[in-house]
């Protein structure tokens, strides 16, 4: 008997080569394994949140272009938060595709395999919308037991997660842990059989990098940082924002108080907010156009100015309030905030009721701390404050944090062995701003 013979396809048949689809371009394929890999507390699960809601909003995540639709989120552990961390990240809208399985899940077993498969092709009745998403939450638990470290294990967990993936269409992304000293936890197989890895690291500051991509180049990355929101009537959730995005509302406010200075009667020449604004380090200048034009773009969206190629207009042509000196530091104050001051060793108001600033302001035990940037984080009770110690001070923190309307220490996985010392520098300088 003779065998069956073996298919093959010509190359110059034009539909023997199809263009890789993508969930994100670079990052996660269609229809592929992804392993989201980190230690525990780094951040994989609020970040595949984002991804989640940008999915399922049909907006870009991290400015990346998303293939919108339903997503189906496997948790098998702590579903609770899993939902408001969901919940809070997406729209109205966005939430009437997202679904939960609150039920354990054997991925070595081809019929559970097969069971998350009828899963999505619901949620796609059910949404009106092709699921293009599916994350669980974590490998660990869906080995059911199984040694990590074996392959005998690891190899058909991996093949059933990629029966799902060809099955439905959708991305699978696996949450995982890594190792101690880096790297995916247990057997090569897992690294192996995934199309691609995205590694989670970082304290208060966390990066998300490609370190494997069978169909992309290696090391794209993203910052971010995880925020704390609440919701509801005392319904607390974690979301991850872009360090960028942060950065952004930064610098409008700084360039908001710049243009208040420079205009009269409430206008001023383009250019000549851009040379000013080079010269005082608002705008850098291997980019200085473009940061102006994001920041014009997001203050005429606040309903602050309006402007054209030449021109900026003021909405509030009255300006802002005469500079004032508390602390040897000089700043302008508005209803957003204030600029940076010339100095970062002095005060600097950061909006309402809120100023950080040297030990002359009601001096205390506690170390001075300057504000490399601060912005609103969304919650009108916290703000992000990437802060930097000076030489020799015995407070050190240089990555970003999230303080609450007490000065505590609001970022996850953070014990509060430094809100005292917040406690005090925020309570020794609140209520200065509009004294």
């Amino acid at each position: 008997m003779s065998a069956t013979p073996l298919p093959f396809m010509i190359l110059s048949d034009d539909s023997a080569v199809t263009p890789k689809q993508w969930l994100v371009p670079d990052w996660f394929g269609a229809g592929d394994v992804a392993v989201l890999v980190g230690a525990p507390g780094a951040g994989k699960s609020t970040l595949a949140a984002s991804l989640a809601a940008a999915v399922a909003d049909g907006r870009p995540w991290f400015g990346r272009p998303v293939e919108s639709g339903a997503v189906l989120w496997l948790a098998l552990e702590r579903a609770g938060d899993s939902a408001r961390n969901l919940k809070v990240a997406t729209t109205a809208d966005g939430a009437s595709r997202v679904a939960i399985v609150d039920h354990s899940v054997n991925l070595a077993s081809r019929s559970d395999a097969d069971r998350v498969v009828d899963a999505a092709r619901r949620l796609s009745e059910q949404s009106g919308h092709r699921v293009r998403l599916i994350v669980l939450d974590n490998l660990s638990l869906a080995a059911s037991g199984a040694d990590e470290n074996a392959a005998s294990a690891m190899t058909p967990l991996m093949a059933n997660a990629g029966r799902i993936a060809a099955a439905s269409g959708a991305t699978v992304v696996l949450i995982h842990h890594a190792r101690r000293n880096g790297g995916v936890r247990g057997s090569n197989a897992i690294e192996g059989r995934a199309d691609s890895v995205v590694s989670v690291s970082g304290d208060a500051k966390k990066i998300a990098r490609v370190v494997k991509a069978n169909a992309a180049c290696v090391g794209q990355a993203i910052e971010f940082v995880i925020v704390p929101v609440t919701f509801g009537r005392g319904g607390h959730a974690l979301v991850a924002k872009p360090i960028d995005e942060m950065r952004g509302a930064a610098r409008a406010m700084k360039a908001r108080a710049l243009i208040e200075e420079l205009a009269t009667d409430g206008r001023v020449n383009r250019r000549l907010v851009l040379r000013v604004g080079r010269e005082r380090g608002v705008f850098t200048e291997a980019s200085d156009s473009e940061q102006l034009r994001q920041a014009l773009v997001l203050l005429k969206a606040q309903g602050v100015l309006d402007y054209d190629a030449n021109e900026i207009v003021l909405s509030n042509p009255n300006g802002p309030t005469p500079p004032s000196t508390r602390g040897g530091g000089e700043f302008w104050t508005n209803s957003m905030g204030v600029e940076k001051s010339k100095s970062r060793s002095k005060t600097t108001p950061i909006g309402p009721d809120w100023t950080f600033g040297p030990q002359n302001i009601n001096p205390s035990p506690v170390p001075s701390v300057p504000v490399v940037d601060a912005v609103p984080d969304g919650d009108p009770r916290s703000l992000f404050v990437e802060v930097g110690a000076p030489s020799g001070a015995p407070y050190t923190k240089r990555e970003p944090v999230i303080l609450d309307m007490n000065g505590h220490d609001r970022m996850p996985g953070k014990d509060d062995s430094d809100a005292a010392k917040w406690a005090a520098i925020v309570n020794r300088v609140r209520s200065n701003y509009e004294q």
